[in-house]
């Protein structure tokens, strides 16, 4: 059984944090390799991981001074030792199976990259199990396509890390794909972006397989201005254009930067 690196950069993340290493140590996949990388964290969280760490060794703890994501990302995946790298946010939560499954899918498929579906819910602890769909391949910037809306406002593929597994090779070789610790928003983005230009072909399994509980009022996500948000954007834009996707996706993108631009004129 290969090992996999699972890094998840966690930062004050003391009521969430518990449920998300609980879903990463219930996988049916066991060869895991766990790593939480704590970016400066000043509540209780490290303490908690402490604890973790002492009841499953698969849990490997690295404490930073605080820097954001990106950088918290990167001291995890220049140490990790897996030959497929997966990464989660720490107010994440997996179906119990998703591990298994996505490494499954890289294997029989050949594919470098897999990615899954995820759903966004709200103040729920609630147990989390797959919700069943069927796979397909596609090369790489077709995959991205697909990654980029959601369906509903709720369920997708996503660009961020938490739904994607990848061959360790792809990542690493000739030289590590790291996170722009200058970019604290759409860093997810920039960084798979890096990812596909090295990928062959990508397997996309529409099974919901990962729940983001939008829980952290204190999260980027939930409280990044649309100028940060702009900037994200016209990177996805600029990956359209350069890698010949389709006419109708690159419309909808700038459809997006054009509400954005037009929500920073009105000062919102």
């Amino acid at each position: 059984m290969e090992l996999i690196s699972i890094i998840v950069p966690v930062y004050n993340r003391e009521n969430v944090v518990v449920s998300c290493a609980q879903s990463l140590l219930a996988q049916t996949y066991t060869n895991l390799e766990i790593i939480f990388s704590d970016d400066g964290s000043e509540d209780g969280t490290l303490n908690l991981l402490y604890d973790l760490a002492c009841q499953d060794e698969r849990i490997r703890i690295i404490e930073n001074q605080h820097g954001g994501p990106s950088s918290a990302r990167n001291a995890a995946l220049v140490t990790a030792k897996g030959e497929y790298i997966g990464f989660l946010d720490s107010d994440d939560m997996i179906a119990s199976d998703m591990i298994e499954r996505m490494h499954k899918n890289l294997c029989r498929t050949d594919a470098d990259l897999a990615c899954c579906r995820f759903r966004i819910e709200s103040n729920t602890k609630k147990p989390f199990e797959t919700e069943n769909g069927t796979s397909c391949v596609l090369p790489p910037w077709q995959a991205f396509e697909r990654m980029l809306f959601l369906e509903d406002r709720h369920v997708g593929y996503g660009v961020a890390p938490g739904t994607k597994l990848c061959r360790r090779e792809v990542v690493m070789q000739p030289t590590t794909i790291l996170f722009d610790e200058s970019v604290w928003y759409g860093e997810d983005v920039m960084w798979l972006s890096k990812v596909l230009e090295r990928c062959k072909n990508v397997v996309l399994d529409s099974s919901v397989m990962m729940r983001y509980n939008r829980v952290c009022q204190n999260s980027l996500c939930v409280n990044t201005p649309a100028a940060k948000r702009l900037v994200c954007t016209k990177w996805k834009i600029k990956c359209l254009k350069e890698h010949g996707c389709s006419e109708e996706t690159i419309h909808l993108m700038e459809q997006e930067e054009q509400a954005l631009i037009i929500s920073l004129l009105l000062g919102k």
